[in-house]
């Protein structure tokens, strides 16, 4: 399995509400956390039964956007960050000036494609010590994603999810059925287009 690491910097598993399933962990896979260059950044889709690597390397930096669609990672104190708008399969990566070290990155609440990135010089008499910039990749996609209501059809960009403890069982007499963007279809998720239907189990009386 993947041993995550953390308390380091704030590469803390991270998770969101509106992204159901979908998870980022540092760590490496084995039986226990080991030292060395064997660390990266790990994804789920499967709300942590099974984990892929999708960076090399320690990311410790790493936010979500467009209910989870979206995912931006960078090191701590390094030149570069990296976008992904496919969960990790394949990543833009854009370089801060040499002279310049990323510090830090957070999403903003209710804005799903707005970041906020915190960097760093050495050389105060070219920067100032600390700057925050605004990373907006509202325009990266101009297709709104289709076919909400006919969800896992071939023409949809939408898939249906139910978390793996609640496949085959109920789970406090239901289950739980969530629709979400599929993992490759490249366009942006409307706001409120995110659904969780429940399903009452059938129960047998006790007498």
């Amino acid at each position: 399995g993947i041993n995550a690491e953390y308390g380091e910097s704030d590469a803390l598993p991270l998770s969101l509400q509106s992204a159901p399933g979908l998870m980022l962990a540092v760590g490496n896979i084995g039986n226990s956390l080991e030292a060395g260059s064997n660390k990266g950044l790990f994804f789920t889709r499967e709300a942590g039964t099974a984990w892929t690597k999708i960076r090399s390397d320690r990311w410790d930096l790493f936010e979500m956007g467009d209910f989870g669609n979206l995912l931006l990672a960078a090191q701590s104190g390094k030149t570069s960050v990296a976008f992904s708008w496919d969960q990790g399969v394949s990543w833009v990566e854009c370089f801060v000036p040499l002279t310049l070290q990323v510090m830090n990155i957070w999403a903003i609440p209710n804005q799903p494609f707005l970041f906020l990135l915190s960097i760093r010089s050495p050389l105060t008499f070219l920067y100032p010590a600390n700057q925050l910039v605004w990373l907006n990749f509202s325009e990266l996609h101009e297709r709104e994603c289709e076919g909400f209501d006919n969800p896992d059809t071939e023409e949809s960009d939408y898939e249906t999810w139910i978390p793996p403890l609640n496949e085959n069982e109920c789970i406090l007499g239901q289950k739980e059925t969530f629709v979400r963007r599929k993992q490759l279809s490249e366009c942006f998720v409307p706001s409120g287009n995110q659904i969780t239907t429940i399903q009452l189990c059938p129960y047998s009386a006790l007498i």
